[in-house]
């Protein structure tokens, strides 16, 4: 292995984490660094997702449900004679 592939980082170079201070944070609470805000951030926001995905599931299967246990209706003829006898009197035909 040549030593001169991987360069040794004084340090002095290596740039300190971002601090950021929550808005709620008083002054005796620490800051935490940007990078663990944002690991937190994407696993809450990950979570958040798959409980609003179970939700919807859930109200997919309920729909479902419904669809299924209402009885299809007979259908409905309105092109039959029966209408016409009904409003034609007695007498004309």
């Amino acid at each position: 292995m040549d030593p001169n592939t991987y360069l040794p980082i004084p340090t002095c170079e290596i740039p300190p984490p971002i601090l950021e201070r929550r808005k709620e944070a008083g002054d005796d609470e620490t800051a935490m660094p940007r990078v663990l805000l944002q690991v937190a951030g994407s696993s809450q926001a990950a979570r958040r997702l798959i409980l609003m995905s179970g939700l919807f599931f859930l109200v997919a299967l309920l729909e479902l449900c419904l669809f299924l246990r209402i009885p299809p209706q007979p259908p409905v003829v309105v092109y039959g004679d029966f209408p016409r006898s009904t409003l034609i009197p007695e007498d004309i035909r």
